[in-house]
């Protein structure tokens, strides 16, 4: 676990995105954490992939270089500690940041 993120290894987050301005679409995705600073990058670099990739080709940490580049784009996302926010740590957290959404979600107005 990284004790002073409160992430856990193994463990799903979500992240919730807008493609508008006005924040009316929002896009859910959901990341498995594999830790920081893997396979020599910087400490403070986190890394995530999708829960499709990970439950279709396991850990990406785990892989091969040959194996990692044969993986789509997107399947594995990095993001500097200070964009970590962008990611609800627990499913609470998530509930929450939906709750306060609604309302925003009407298509076409």
């Amino acid at each position: 676990m990284d004790s002073v993120l409160g992430l856990t290894k193994g463990n799903v987050y979500f992240t919730i995105f807008y493609p508008d301005d006005d924040m009316k679409y929002p896009t859910v995705c959901a990341y498995v954490y594999l830790g920081s600073g893997l396979h020599g990058g910087a400490k403070n670099k986190h890394y995530f992939q999708t829960t499709d990739s990970y439950f279709d080709v396991g850990n990406w940490a785990a892989m091969s270089d040959a194996e990692r580049r044969g993986l789509g784009p997107g399947s594995v996302v990095t993001c500097d500690e200070k964009d970590l926010d962008g990611f609800a740590k627990n499913v609470d957290e998530f509930i929450a940041e939906l709750a306060g959404l609604r309302g925003k979600w009407k298509a076409g107005s």
